[in-house]
């Protein structure tokens, strides 16, 4: 709660906090964490739809993607879970 005080919901800092509370739910070595705004709505003059964190947490390292995807909602949204999996996979490599 304290994070979203501090960062706006859609940042890298939620982004990191999402994928460590999934990280420590679920005793994983790794986490996948998404947050961003697939439209049609709640843009911000800062914050355009299609604004996307990815974020994903490994044994070794944190790691972070900002995209601002171009589509309608529903492309938002895939290209962000695509852009998540091929990170997780390019990590895991």
């Amino acid at each position: 709660r304290k994070a979203l005080e501090t960062y706006a919901s859609v940042s890298k800092e939620i982004a990191l906090e999402m994928a460590l509370a999934v990280k420590t739910l679920f005793a994983s070595d790794c986490a996948l964490a998404i947050t961003g705004i697939a439209g049609p709505g709640g843009a911000k003059p800062d914050k355009p739809v299609g604004l996307t964190y990815i974020a994903l947490l490994t044994p070794a390292n944190a790691h972070w993607q900002k995209h601002i995807w171009q589509g309608d909602r529903e492309s938002n949204k895939q290209q962000s879970v695509e852009a998540a999996l091929a990170l997780l996979e390019a990590m895991i490599k």
